[in-house]
């Protein structure tokens, strides 16, 4: 039910108030009841209601970032005037004849001003909805005049390097558990319910599932501090005759992510992993049992049979319990691994600082 909300704020703001092309109130026009205009990007619209109110709505979730305040004032109506001041205005219903009176017409009371920007003085100045969610009064050199300041929802760090992890919504009414990915550098792994439950996906797909449910269903980026530490081992899905291979941290975890897409895996709801094991030359590769976030956790907890090694493959004999590695691995073993929902595991990848 809960996906279907936005799509219906969306329906009856569009039945109610229509679609305007323009991405400026110029000066000297005017907007009435049931008018709109809307960013250059189609993400906020401004909107003349029919009760009086100037609103200013986040259109993937009907959201309202501001408004004038000024409804039960039926009739109102916006002008941008030539003066540089935004202003809206209501016209009083004609008083009603009292008993007794002549039937005559009746002067109705005067126009007033219901709201306004304050910035008058500065001829051609204009209103615009921006990309970022501000509404501005802009004069014509360019100026910002007046504003209510960007959307602060639309700032979420986006992954930048192999081994961030991304977050949002689960898609529907069941949001709070959450959903995580791996990122490589490029695209995106997760895990998902499905007939394909291993998926590569680009970082736009992977919001763009849960944009209708607003901008908070995003999550962002979260940047663990992975120290650079090395891992040998076989990568591939076949590992038969395969000696292994050495690799740096990142590009271990990448190799982990890549080789149980190739493996394959089914679907749990349950906390617990079975990981997707390669071919060897003693037992067959078998495919994983996974939901999106033990399947994270397994490609965060790579590790070399026999302990840690250099970059030429060689056993390093004696690590520091307080090397950047033994706080990772002490992370990974007992704070990682302990987590037991998707928002569990994204914020403390995200918090990891080593």
């Amino acid at each position: 039910m809960r996906e279907l909300i936005p799509r219906l704020i969306a329906a009856t703001l569009f039945f109610i108030v229509g679609i305007a092309g323009a991405a400026i109130l110029a000066p000297g026009a005017v907007m009435y009841a049931g008018q709109s205009i809307y960013s250059d990007n189609q993400q906020y619209m401004l909107a003349m209601q029919g009760d009086g109110n100037l609103v200013y709505y986040r259109v993937a979730d009907g959201s309202v970032r501001w408004n004038t305040g000024t409804s039960n004032l039926p009739g109102g109506f916006l002008v941008m005037q030539g003066d540089g001041n935004a202003v809206t205005y209501y016209d009083p219903p004609p008083l009603p004849v009292q008993k007794g009176e002549p039937v005559y017409y009746k002067e109705p009371p005067a126009r007033y001003a219901t709201w306004y920007s304050a910035t008058s003085g500065n001829a051609g100045a204009y209103l615009k909805p921006q990309d970022d969610g501000n509404l501005l009064v802009v004069a014509a050199n360019g100026q910002t005049l007046w504003g209510i300041g960007s959307d602060p929802d639309l700032n979420k760090p986006e992954p930048k390097q192999p081994g961030d992890v991304v977050g949002r919504e689960l898609v529907g009414w069941l949001a709070a558990p959450g959903h995580v990915g791996y990122f490589d550098g490029t695209n995106i792994y997760q895990v998902m319910k499905e007939p394909l439950v291993v998926q590569y996906v680009t970082v736009d797909n992977f919001k763009s599932t849960v944009r209708e449910q607003g901008p908070n269903a995003y999550w962002g980026a979260g940047y663990p501090n992975i120290p650079d530490f090395y891992v040998k081992g076989c990568f591939e899905a076949n590992c038969k005759d395969n000696l292994g291979r050495v690799l740096d941290s990142r590009r271990a975890m990448n190799a982990r992510a890549l080789q149980i897409y190739r493996l394959g895996a089914d679907y749990t709801i349950l906390p617990t992993a079975t990981p997707a094991l390669p071919r060897t030359a003693t037992t067959e590769a078998r495919k994983g049992t996974y939901r999106c976030d033990t399947f994270v956790i397994d490609i965060y907890s790579i590790f070399t049979a026999g302990g840690q090694v250099d970059a030429m493959g060689n056993p390093i004999q004696r690590v520091s319990l307080d090397s950047p590695y033994a706080r990772w691995d002490f992370f990974k073993n007992n704070i990682l691994t302990g987590s037991i929902i998707p928002t569990v595991v994204f914020q403390a990848l995200k918090n990891f600082r080593g």
